[in-house]
């Protein structure tokens, strides 16, 4: 439902099952969690949600490629993320 309100859509569906299990263990309050998903898989939604919850805390994102930092800031902003780079 959350997923639906951020990106404006209401038939946006799971990308994989994976993709599924993943959110389900980030949502469970585990302390750390790795997950590795092909290119497409739908990662950045597993981080993008959940801070933007009530009672979210920090998320800290490490982007190893310098490519990807200018595609996430300008979703982040695109969705109204509150971030600090």
């Amino acid at each position: 439902k959350e997923a639906r309100r951020l990106y404006g859509s209401k038939t946006l569906q799971w990308k994989s099952a994976a993709q599924e299990r993943a959110m389900a263990t980030v949502m469970s309050g585990t302390e750390q969690v790795v997950v590795v998903l092909a290119t497409g898989e739908g990662k950045s939604l597993l981080f993008m949600l959940p801070c933007t919850l009530p009672d979210a805390g920090v998320t800290v994102l490490i982007l190893p490629l310098v490519s990807l930092r200018g595609d996430l800031l300008r979703r982040v902003r695109e969705l109204g993320i509150d971030h600090l780079v």
